[in-house]
């Protein structure tokens, strides 16, 4: 009787013993997807927050744009290249050149976004994100192609991700091809417009229009140069070549009419 009730409680042991373990390797094959799957969702969210930015600033929707943003000092915003490069530091500061872009343009800018190669690193608090994104515009200059490698860092506050760092940079700068050198000699006379240094800056863009007969970007640069610097005559000849090569552009059409109103 005795030796029963021994092997009775022997194999409930060992019964119980094996269910441990069982459970135990369940939890163990369990937790890893679990873990996977909370980071999977945590990476939709930081994209989700970038998207959103995006999505508000061409629909020209302050309130939006600004819930994605930190409204911190440490708060910087980059753009390399598109004839441009500048940095703005402060949350403040990025906030007022926002709002008063969408103030003085509030019409929303049908554009097509499509970002892509998402690189995520996450610690919890802090996640660094980068992508690459192409923006057009099909309804109002269909050849218009924007490529740029995007850059943010994101900090969590209060539970929700805010956009602190943006890095903005035109994947055609750096390269050894006719559209890369075009965006590169376009960015110098930029620089150079903006140092009121007109003269080389037009010298640039001739150089551009010359190398690239058949970009009307680099027309329409040298038309805006030669606007900027008083010779209605040759802006007004100008933005009409970048018309003739690039009919559909908007933004030409309406440098050109204001030109012709004056």
């Amino acid at each position: 009787m005795e030796n029963n009730t021994e092997k009775t409680a022997e194999k409930s042991i060992t019964g119980y013993a094996m269910f441990r373990r069982a459970l135990l390797a369940a939890v163990l094959l369990i937790l890893p997807a679990s873990l996977t799957m909370a980071q999977t969702n945590e990476d939709e969210v930081l994209k989700s927050v970038i998207r959103n930015e995006t999505s508000a600033y061409f629909k020209r929707d302050a309130k939006a744009w600004q819930a994605t943003w930190l409204q911190e000092p440490k708060a910087t915003r980059t753009i390399i290249g598109n004839g441009r490069y500048f940095t703005v530091t402060g949350g403040d500061k990025i906030r007022d050149d926002i709002l008063k872009d969408i103030k003085d343009n509030p019409k929303n800018i049908p554009v097509q976004v499509t970002s892509r190669n998402f690189l995520i690193s996450n610690d919890g608090n802090m996640a660094w994100v980068e992508y690459d994104q192409t923006l057009m515009l099909p309804t109002l200059d269909p050849k218009y192609k924007s490529e740029t490698r995007e850059q943010r860092l994101l900090l969590k506050r209060g539970n929700q991700w805010k956009i602190a760092t943006q890095i903005t940079t035109d994947k055609s700068l750096g390269g050894s091809d006719p559209k890369a050198i075009e965006a590169s000699l376009s960015s110098v006379g930029y620089r150079l417009m903006a140092a009121k240094r007109m003269k080389e800056a037009i010298d640039v863009f001739k150089m551009n229009a010359s190398l690239n007969p058949q970009s009307a970007d680099a027309f329409d640069s040298l038309a805006e140069a030669y606007m900027k610097a008083g010779n209605k005559t040759l802006a007004v000849q100008n933005y009409e070549r970048s018309l003739r090569i690039n009919p559909a552009s908007e933004s030409g059409k309406e440098a050109l009419a204001k030109l012709k109103q004056k």
